[in-house]
């Protein structure tokens, strides 16, 4: 009896030494996350904010909709093939990342983008629900494209305009 009695204790005390020791050791094999200061994003290429006033009337998918092409130098087809793009705009006194959906009572619009064949940026609105109206609150637009060598390694909320302007030192 003496002998199980012992048995049992010795188990209990090794899982418990075990479990302890697993757990210590899961935690300091994780990858420490690595500082975006100790990254190159020196080729990281961004626009300045740009403005938008020639919109040309369209549809997409039988909906109506609004595009606006924006041919940007930083913008080439080698970058885009080797790079994460993120569209931002100033849309009622807030900076939100393209594409995104507003929804009211009388309509729907959906704001997005798209890459031509030949690296031009093109705005869109879509009216998914009721009339498309000229769009008064949204007029400028800033692009950042990341390296895929950076973006696989960056820590940044990509979607946070404050930590993305903080990360690259983006001008206002």
């Amino acid at each position: 009896m003496t002998r199980l009695y012992k048995l049992g204790i010795g188990s209990s005390i090794l899982m418990v030494c075990l479990g302890w020791l697993l757990n210590c050791t899961a935690f300091e094999s994780r990858e420490s996350p690595r500082p975006l200061a100790a990254l190159n994003t020196r080729d990281v290429v961004y626009s300045d904010w740009i403005t938008t006033e020639q919109w040309v009337s369209t549809n997409l998918f039988g909906l109506p909709a609004r595009s606006c092409d924006l041919s940007q130098s930083g913008l080439t087809s080698k970058h885009l093939e080797n790079g994460q793009l993120y569209v931002y705009t100033k849309f009622n006194e807030e900076i939100k990342q393209l594409p995104f959906t507003v929804s009211s009572e009388e309509d729907e619009l959906r704001f997005d983008y798209t890459i031509a064949p030949n690296a031009t940026l093109r705005l869109v609105e879509i009216g998914l629900r009721g009339s498309l109206k000229p769009n008064t609150v949204q007029k400028s637009f800033r692009y950042v494209l990341i390296p895929n060598a950076i973006s696989n390694k960056m820590l940044v909320d990509m979607n946070d305009y404050e930590a993305v302007q903080a990360a690259f030192s983006l001008s206002e």
